[in-house]
């Protein structure tokens, strides 16, 4: 068990050490800073915005294109004028298509 005027000689020697590694950094601070630069220069060049937007935007597509097509379902079941109008554009859509490939 240290004595207590042990105390202070423990104190300063800390205080050397801190000195010293700060010291240590100091010396190497420029070349510190151009590395941490250079991780970030990197770690931005080669982030994968477009992918990162598409991973965000599709979860909030997918719920609009699904609210749309519900929307949509509703109102086409709900009109038999709009269900006739419907199947009159995919008659004529696929006469026109089928002598097209003719």
């Amino acid at each position: 068990m240290p004595l207590p005027n042990e105390m202070p000689i423990m104190n300063m020697t800390l205080k050397g050490m801190q000195h010293s590694i700060q010291m240590a950094l100091n010396s190497h601070l420029d070349e510190i800073k151009e590395m941490a630069a250079d991780q970030i220069e990197a770690a931005v060049r080669n982030f994968d915005y477009a992918g990162e937007v598409q991973r965000a935007l599709q979860p909030v597509l997918q719920e609009c294109v699904q609210e749309i097509a519900e929307d949509l379902a509703r109102k086409v079941s709900e009109s038999p004028e709009l269900k006739t109008a419907i199947r009159r554009a995919f008659r004529e859509t696929l006469t026109n298509g089928a002598s097209d490939v003719e």
